[in-house]
């Protein structure tokens, strides 16, 4: 029991708390980059950074990206392509399966605590994580949930005491 309540209070102040928002981007967009992203070389079209967990689209990249989705991105209105397409090119090259998330029977997917080795049942990654390895996968990924705040718990936790005393 201690345990469980040292987990929650001290290695947990480590890990955001997000808040998600409604989303405005369609699902097809994730399985779309997905798409862009199986067909593009590492060092010829993109940099993987394993330190940093980044995936970096070269010159070259960009364009043959922009070519497989048959658009300019800063044309297409989704401004987002370069970096749905660097996400989904991190959770083909830097998350991998049975280590860093796990996929379920019945089309859904955890994440796996790096420091405890938990899986974090009910927590999706940020920033568009959680849905390219979704679509990695061949889950179908949920309707999106951007990030409408970010707190940390003992951040959160004093907010709430300080509402609580007036």
């Amino acid at each position: 029991m201690v345990d469980e309540v040292d987990s929650i209070l001290i290695d947990e102040a480590r890990t955001p708390l997000i808040i998600s928002g409604p989303a405005e981007e369609e699902r097809g967009l994730y399985e779309e980059a997905d798409r862009i992203a199986r067909r593009l070389k590492p060092v010829e079209d993109f940099e993987v950074k394993e330190k940093e967990h980044q995936c970096i689209l070269t010159d070259e990249g960009y364009e043959k990206a922009e070519r497989l989705a048959g658009t300019s991105f800063f044309a297409s209105g989704v401004t987002d392509w370069p970096h749905l397409i660097e996400t989904a090119l991190r959770a083909h090259h830097i998350y991998e399966k049975d280590v860093d998330y796990v996929a379920h029977e019945g089309g859904r997917s955890s994440s796996v605590d790096e420091f405890t080795g938990r899986l974090m049942t009910g927590r999706r990654w940020s920033d568009g994580l959680h849905q390219a390895v979704e679509a990695k996968e061949g889950i179908e990924v949920p309707r999106g949930e951007p990030d409408a705040r970010d707190d940390h718990v003992p951040e959160l936790l004093q907010a709430l005491q300080e509402a609580l005393r007036g």
